[in-house]
This record gives C-alpha cells, sequence and structure tokens, in this order.
C-alpha cells in the first residue's frame, strides 16, 4: 500500500507490497558486483521515483512503485553513496527502464517489474569540495562531428579531477541512432557521464512525452532525476515543452513534472544548495522564444522558501548570459537564484574556418568560441571557469582597439567582450596603469562574429546570419593625449560568483 499526497506525484512511504507493483532493493553494494549477497543489508530512507510518484525504502532497503509500463525508474543518490558505471558508455546505473515497448526507435529491452534492485557503493571521498564539468549543444548530426567533440572537448577532460560530467541536452543532432556512440565517446573521459534531454535529441514522431525521449533514455536514462553531491542537490530537468498540437516544441515544463520536482524538493533541506540542469533556460528574453516558459511561475514559488543559493545551468541559445532573478521577474525567495546559459560545445553549430586539424572554428554568432564550463563546488558555495575550446583558458574575452580598423568605429573607441560576464556587470578599462574608468553596456553585433558570419566570405550556416546581438560587450573611450607609440589597455569584470576577472591587449598608436 502506498501514502500519498497527491496523485500524480507525492512522497510515499512503503508499508506493505502486492504483486502488482515495480518492486526491489536498495542496498549497501559492499563488494561492488551489483548483486545483493549474503550480509549486503538494505538502505532504508533512500528515494525511488518513477518519474511521478517518489517513494522511500522501508527498513531493509526494500521499495514498491505503482504498476505501469513504458516508464524509467531510478535512485536518488544520496551524497555518500554512488553507483557504479556502465562499462561501455559510462553512464551511471542509476535506473531501470521497465518494459520499454517497440515502436521504432523504442527499443524493447525486457526488464522485469520485480527485482529492480539499486546498487549502491559507499564513497571513499565524501569532501563537500568538488569540481564539475558541464557543457551543453555537441549536437552530433554524423559521425563526423563526434570526431570534433572529442578533439574539442573529451580529449581533455581526463586527468583533471572533476567528480562527474554532465552535458546539457542536445547531446544528437536529431541523430538518434548514434546517442551510444556519442556516449562512448563521452565515456573516454573517464567519469559519471550524466545527461540532460534537449529538443534534438526527442523523437517528433511520437505522440506523447514519454515515447518522444525514448531513444534518449535507452542511453541515457530518465529525462528528469536528482542526485546529492556533498552539500548539493543536483536537478536534471526536462524543459523540452511537449505539445501535441505543435509541430515542434516550446520551453517549459509541464504539471507532471512539476509535480514531481515540488515532491523531490520537498525531501531537500532548507540549507542545502540546489543545482537545476536544464536545456533550455528559464529566461523569457529569448528571442526565438514567443510562449513564454511553461511552468515558471510555478517553478519560482516551490524555491522561495530555500535557505541556500539556487543556481540553474542551460545552454541552447548558442550565445550565453547569466541572470540574477528577483521579485520583478516573479521569483521571491530571499537568497540568490541565478540562471547561466553556458556556450555550446558545436559553438555556431560546427561551422567557420577550418584548422589545421580539420576542425571548424565554431564561435558562437555573439563573438564567444565554443567551448565548455567547469563548476567548483565547496559546501554551498561555487564558482564557474569557462574553458574555450582548444585556446589557452586565460582567455575570457575580446578585446578591439582602433588598430583594428574596425568598421564604424571611432579612432579612441575601446570594445570588450566579456564571454561570461552578466550583462549587468560592471566593466573598467585602465590606460598604461592609469585610472579604471568605468565602461559602457551595449549591444550590438560582435565585430569578429560580424567579419565571420555575414558578407559574401561568410562560414556559417546560410541560415544564421548575425541578427542576434552580443549580450556582453562594453565600450571605452581612449584618452584623448595619448602620445604615439605602444599602450597596454586593461579590461576588468566581476562574474557572477564575485571574483575578478583581468585582461588585457597591447596597442600601438
Amino acid at each position: 500500500m502506498f501514502m500519498r499526497t497527491s496523485l500524480l506525484a507525492a512522497l510515499c512511504v512503503v508499508a506493505g507490497y502486492c504483486n502488482a507493483g515495480i518492486t526491489g532493493t536498495v542496498f549497501d553494494d559492499a563488494n561492488k558486483n551489483g548483486v545483493q549477497d549474503a550480509g549486503e543489508k538494505g538502505i532504508s530512507g533512500i528515494i525511488v521515483s518513477d518519474q511521478t510518484v517518489i517513494v522511500k525504502t522501508d527498513k531493509d532497503g526494500k521499495y514498491e512503485l505503482p504498476d505501469a509500463d513504458n516508464v524509467t525508474i531510478y535512485v536518488t543518490t544520496p551524497a555518500e553513496y554512488m553507483v557504479a558505471l556502465d562499462s561501455k558508455t559510462a553512464v551511471p546505473k542509476f535506473y531501470h527502464n521497465i518494459h520499454m515497448k517497440d515502436r521504432g526507435l523504442f527499443k524493447a529491452n525486457g526488464a522485469k517489474k520485480d527485482g529492480n534492485d539499486f546498487a549502491l557503493i559507499k564513497r571513499e571521498n565524501t569532501s563537500k569540495k568538488f569540481k564539475v564539468c558541464v557543457h551543453s549543444d555537441p549536437q552530433i548530426p554524423t559521425e563526423r562531428e563526434i570526431y570534433f567533440y572529442r578533439m574539442e572537448v573529451l580529449d581533455f577532460m581526463p586527468g583533471q579531477g572533476y567528480d562527474f560530467m554532465v552535458t546539457l541536452g542536445d547531446i544528437s543532432g536529431e541523430a538518434l541512432t548514434l546517442f551510444p556512440k556519442i556516449a562512448q565517446a563521452q565515456a573516454l573521459a573517464g567519469i559519471p557521464n550524466y545527461g540532460v534531454i534537449g529538443n534534438h535529441d526527442r523523437n517528433y514522431d511520437a505522440t506523447n512525452m514519454e515515447e518522444s525521449s525514448a531513444s534518449y533514455k535507452e542511453t541515457y536514462g530518465p529525462d528528469y532525476y536528482s542526485f546529492n553531491r556533498g552539500d548539493v542537490h543536483f536537478v536534471a530537468l526536462n524543459t523540452v515543452f511537449f505539445n501535441n498540437k505543435k509541430a515542434w516544441y516550446e520551453d517549459g515544463m509541464d504539471k507532471k513534472q512539476l509535480e514531481w520536482l515540488k515532491a523531490d524538493l520537498q525531501e531537500v533541506p532548507k540549507d542545502k544548495t540546489v543545482v537545476l540542469m536544464m536545456h533550455i533556460p528559464i529566461a523569457p528574453e529569448y528571442p526565438r522564444n514567443s510562449s513564454g516558459f511553461h511552468g515558471k511561475q510555478e517553478l519560482f514559488d516551490m524555491l522561495a522558501d530555500r535557505e541556500a543559493s539556487i543556481l540553474a545551468i542551460g545552454g541552447h541559445w548558442h550565445t550565453n548570459n547569466s541572470i540574477t532573478y528577483s521579485e520583478k521577474d516573479g521569483f521571491k525567495g530571499k537568497h540568490s537564484f541565478s540562471m547561466v546559459i553556458v556556450p555550446t560545445v558545436c559553438g555556431s553549430w560546427w561551422s567557420g574556418p577550418l584548422d589545421y586539424r580539420g576542425i571548424p572554428s565554431s564561435d558562437q554568432s555573439d563573438g564567444t568560441p565554443n567551448g565548455y564550463t567547469v563548476w567548483s563546488f565547496d559546501g554551498t558555495k561555487y564558482q564557474c571557469d569557462y574553458k574555450p575550446a582548444a585556446i589557452n583558458d586565460e582567455f575570457q574575452a575580446r578585446i578591439y582597439t582602433p588598430e583594428m580598423r574596425i568598421e564604424d568605429m571611432a579612432s579612441t573607441t575601446v570594445l570588450v567582450n566579456f564571454f561570461m560576464a552578466p550583462s549587468t556587470a560592471k566593466v573598467e578599462m585602465s590606460v598604461d596603469g592609469g585610472d579604471w574608468e568605468t565602461m559602457k553596456h551595449v549591444e550590438m553585433v560582435d565585430p569578429y562574429a560580424l567579419a565571420l558570419f555575414s558578407g559574401p566570405y561568410s562560414t556559417g550556416p546560410s541560415w544564421m546570419g548575425t541578427k542576434g546581438k552580443s549580450l556582453h560587450i562594453w565600450q571605452g573611450t581612449l584618452p584623448e593625449k595619448m602620445k604615439p607609440g605602444l599602450h597596454q589597455v586593461k579590461v576588468k569584470t566581476r562574474l557572477l560568483d564575485g571574483r575578478e576577472c583581468i585582461q588585457s591587449r597591447s596597442y600601438n598608436k
């Protein structure tokens, strides 16, 4: 029997079992063989869910979920535990697909409704300091782009001390049969490989949300789920809103997922940091979003009583920005709630001039190089470092001086594109060690992107152009009485996490 607080999503404490339900045991896998052997005890109080109902294991580690077909169940791993990884894909074994129906790409896996156990392994290192590699939009349409992805991002991950990696959707470029090969390439990073579903990861021939994500689930597991690490509760969301009346997709979450999320968060101590990982950001100003973000206010309301910072990380834009939500946006919480839209791996959809490796430059249309982010957590605090693909890590801004002869740029103007600075940031400029002067935020097309993606020599997709203005460019003016010769221009700002970032460029007048 189940104790439920709502029909769709609730916290259920298992008191007994019936033959019709989905059952299993969560246990301490002391010898790490994936099987509950004699002496390996079940673990009580562990959350298991079918993405609708949430239950807790009993004193023996047993759980029962309602009988269902074509569902994915998962365990929310506690901070002190981890799970084994798939030997080919490095995807954590925290889920089971139950009787997935065979409909073309929706492959049946023959899972049982009983004996769906979860083997948890105690962490040797339970430090609350850890690093996570987060990137978005590899957007792989063919096997050729898997090579680009390996060379630009994945080959730089081994040995960096990352605890796990998360790919924020658009893993494929609607080439759903490539999921296993993409995941096998990701496994070369040598760390747990978590996924988030994107709009290009879904089958649009499907007639409902569950079937549209079935191919993704075959390789990466549930399209929304949660787990814990240190003092952080990580939640992967499906923000590609399925609408049977639309030929494409909309932004946001449906009622079922929102109710699941509310129940999930009720079990998270208020003083824990919550990190929401999604593909489509919670950002109404997105230029291609005409319908708004479904469920935005409901999400804001359920997060308002948190007692620690809230972080949301998304991709999808192929441009980047950072937003801090406040009461004017509908968020009435007392603690900060930041939305970071990260640069994408494929940048401008793997376009641009080829380098010596045969890989396109793939810079984004806002002038940001393609790349990935590294998030360092220490308790409930965090910081973000941006890693431009195959470029020096110190390259965090493009600085344009009059020496570059940019069209329509005054002879005393300096422009700086600070890739990861919020549009609300204060940016300052100093020349030759002089006083720091505040620069003016301007919305304009990045000069480098304009040269790369417009005109007769454009190297971008024919449909892209440079209609979108960069949200992170600032303008300053050089001193009037500068002497001829070499000078040094420095610019500085503070990133979303409060750290100061300084960049410099020489200038010959």
